[in-house]
């Protein structure tokens, strides 16, 4: 991904993630909706910093139980559902 100032990485089911968090939203509340999304099998987001910082990532997406041998800033581990074979790869 192209550098932007961002702080979450995520793989979405765009068709069924409900993306409205609220108009007047703060980090707790969003965190409570990415976590309820994630209950839900609709997106997969970890947290890449504490504060929004200029950086490009480098993502590896990993399907089915293989074990990761290598090192890592960050992971995030769950099942998502997939729709029409598709997902999206967001920055927020």
């Amino acid at each position: 991904m192209t550098f932007g100032d961002t702080n979450f990485i995520g793989v979405v089911n765009a068709e069924r993630y409900k993306s409205f968090v609220d108009q007047d939203w703060d980090l707790d509340g969003l965190l409570t909706h990415f976590s309820n999304e994630m209950k839900e099998g609709n997106i997969l987001v970890c947290q890449m910093t504490e504060e929004g910082i200029e950086h490009s990532w480098s993502v590896d997406i990993k399907i089915g139980t293989e074990e990761i041998t290598h090192q890592y800033f960050r992971k995030a581990v769950g099942y998502i559902n997939v729709t029409d074979n598709k997902l999206c790869l967001v920055d927020c």
